[in-house]
C-alpha cells in the first residue's frame, strides 16, 4: 500500500474487513521517496464532475518547484484543453496545450509514464502529449491532486519504494 500524507479536511479511512477505502474530498497527496526514475509511471483513474474549480490538477513537486503540472480544464477560462507546464525559480513557465478528451461523468485513465528525457501522458490509451523534462525527475518528492474529481485508484509502477516496485490504492465511493 501507498503511504499518504493525510490533510486535515481529507483523509482515508479504510473500510473494516477490506483493502478498499473510503476517500473524502481531494485534496490528495503522496510523498514520493528517491524521485521518479526512469521507466516509472503513474495511473490515476477517476472521474471528473462539475464543480467550482472547472477541471482538476495533478502535480509532481520538487522542493523549490514543481517538475510537472498537468491542469485539465473542462471548460474553464474558455478552454477545454489538457495543459502542461513547470514551475522553476518562483515562476510558472510556458503553457503548452493539448487535446481533452475527458469527458465530465466517464470514467477515465491518465497514465504518466516517465521516459529518459521527457514525460508522456495517456488518457484511456490514447496519447495526449509529452513534456520535456525542466527539472529532474529524481527531485520530485510527492504525487498531489486537487479540484473537481473522484479519483477511485492510483498506481505506481516501477517506484523503489512503492512496495517493491508496484502498488496501488484503490478508492470506493460510498
Amino acid at each position: 500500500m501507498v503511504h499518504i500524507i493525510e490533510n486535515p479536511v481529507s483523509y482515508f479511512q479504510r473500510l473494516p474487513h477490506s483493502n478498499e477505502f473510503y476517500f473524502q474530498p481531494i485534496p490528495l497527496a503522496t510523498p514520493i521517496y528517491e524521485g521518479m526514475k526512469a521507466h516509472s509511471s503513474v495511473e490515476i483513474h477517476g472521474d471528473v464532475f462539475q464543480g467550482p474549480q472547472g477541471g482538476f490538477t495533478v502535480e509532481f513537486p520538487t522542493k523549490n518547484g514543481v517538475a510537472l503540472h498537468i491542469s485539465v480544464r473542462m471548460g474553464s477560462y474558455g478552454q477545454n484543453v489538457i495543459v502542461f507546464n513547470h514551475l522553476a525559480r518562483g515562476r510558472w513557465h510556458r503553457e503548452e496545450h493539448h487535446h481533452n478528451n475527458i469527458v465530465f461523468g466517464r470514467p477515465f485513465c491518465m497514465k504518466i509514464h516517465n521516459e529518459h528525457h521527457k514525460y508522456s501522458v495517456h488518457v484511456d490509451g490514447h496519447h495526449i502529449g509529452h513534456y520535456h523534462h525542466h527539472k529532474c525527475p529524481k527531485k520530485i518528492v510527492a504525487l498531489t491532486v486537487r479540484g473537481d474529481i473522484r479519483v477511485g485508484k492510483i498506481h505506481f509502477e516501477n517506484f523503489k519504494h512503492h512496495n517493491g516496485g508496484g502498488s496501488s490504492f484503490i478508492l470506493s465511493f460510498h
